[in-house]
């Protein structure tokens, strides 16, 4: 059920926290805007949800207190672990967050469904997710496989007769491995995309060097 307070909106589902804050936020005084920040954020602390859409359509009025509020809203959710993302500014209220250097450190969204997908919370950011979690197991294992198939080719391990298998598996390993590794990288940030950039490497690597063996 929603809870109103004349001056923001506070709505929960299963999946995330709809907050909104409108002008009468903005026109208030401060001691009673700081009394409103603080009864939002401490429901925000209560809520089961760690996902909050911070919905800016009916604020025209951006003054210092409107980004206090924002910066003290965006920390509270940072500070526990949550993600946050800001969606429908008008024009002046997202000049003011250019202007102070909230829209590059927050999530802007012009609708509600694209800040739902900057918190991966879409349709399609969960399949994005779900593929992203595959490419982590598939991507390390395919380019060990190819590293494998390569030592036992190069090695001859394998009776002359099989070598044209190890080859297949060769190559196929090493397409793979450069191929999900790429992608992976693309769609992922931190320690894993360097991890995938050096499986993609492996992979192009080793898919020429089996090229190369094939020609001869």
């Amino acid at each position: 059920m929603p809870v109103f307070r004349g001056v923001y909106s506070f709505s929960e589902t299963d999946d995330y926290v709809h907050v909104s804050i409108g002008d009468a936020f903005a026109e208030g005084a401060w001691p009673t805007q700081e009394s409103v920040l603080r009864e939002l954020i401490g429901q925000l602390f209560q809520s089961k949800s760690q996902a909050v859409l911070l919905n800016l359509s009916s604020l025209s009025n951006t003054n210092s207190a409107v980004v206090t509020a924002i910066v003290r809203i965006w920390k509270s959710i940072v500070a526990t672990g949550g993600r946050l993302a800001v969606f429908a500014p008008l024009k002046e209220t997202r000049c003011t967050l250019q202007l102070t250097g909230l829209s590059t450190r927050m999530a802007i969204s012009e609708n509600a469904g694209d800040a739902l997908h900057q918190l991966g919370l879409s349709r399609t950011a969960r399949l994005t997710r779900r593929e992203t979690m595959l490419l982590k197991c598939i991507s390390p294992i395919a380019a060990a496989a190819a590293v494998m198939s390569l030592v036992a080719m190069l090695l001859s391990i394998s009776p002359p007769e099989r070598q044209p298998s190890i080859l297949f598996v060769l190559v196929l390993s090493a397409a793979i491995a450069s191929g999900g590794g790429w992608i992976a990288a693309v769609r992922e940030i931190g320690g894993f995309c360097n991890l995938s950039r050096l499986v993609s490497a492996t992979g192009v690597i080793t898919l020429l060097t089996a090229i190369g063996q094939w020609s001869i």
